[in-house]
């Protein structure tokens, strides 16, 4: 219900040994907090800019569904080195209903 290329992709689940285990999509840059970092706290406006038009895109897409994130945090934000943004960590969402 949630693909969109803003939004981290759900695989697959296990439980086992009463862990439960959660397989999403590979975001090889890491979390947009690492990326500040690197560059010590100065991103550039027009990346800046950029970050928060992709985040905005899945974040409207989730609100379309009736889905509020609630914990939209830097940690939360995925990076790819392809420079894809999206959004991940929905232990904390909720689906609005009538």
């Amino acid at each position: 219900m949630c693909a969109n290329k803003n939004i981290v992709n759900y695989n697959s689940s296990y439980y086992y040994m009463n862990c439960l285990f959660m397989f999403i999509e590979y975001m090889d840059g890491g979390c947009l907090t690492e990326v500040i970092y690197q560059y010590m706290k100065k991103i550039p406006e027009r990346i800046a800019a950029y970050i928060m038009r992709e985040i905005l895109l899945g974040l409207k897409m989730l609100h379309e569904h009736k889905q509020i994130h609630r914990d939209l945090k830097s940690d939360n934000i995925l990076v790819g080195k392809d420079g894809s943004i999206k959004v991940a960590d929905f232990g904390f969402a909720i689906q609005l209903t009538k």
